[in-house]
């Protein structure tokens, strides 16, 4: 299951300004490579939505059957907005609506 935790709009080149829905699965928990503690997760994702941004508000909190997996894309470059670095990714996480 993920939960829509809120929303975003872009403006793409064409001008046309698309809606995203901020997604997060659930706790996932993970072993520590160098303790070996176990910590908690979460992933999340954007996913494009053709409705209006009241639509979207109202669906903050709302759940859906999926999950989040990680795919291989193009590699592309991401600047971290606190440290200004950047580094080239060859992943993004993605939802997958469950069957």
């Amino acid at each position: 299951m993920v939960t829509i935790t809120g929303y975003s709009t872009r403006e793409g080149v064409s001008g046309k300004t698309s809606l995203f829905l901020h997604v997060e699965s659930d706790l996932i928990p993970k072993s520590s490579k160098t303790s070996g503690r176990t910590y908690f997760i979460t992933k999340k994702a954007k996913v494009l939505a053709a409705i209006d941004e009241e639509l979207a508000q109202q669906l903050i909190g709302h759940t859906l059957p999926g999950n989040i997996t990680k795919q291989e894309v193009e590699p592309f470059e991401v600047t971290d907005y606190n440290t200004g670095e950047s580094k080239m990714l060859h992943h993004r996480n993605m939802y997958v609506a469950a069957s």
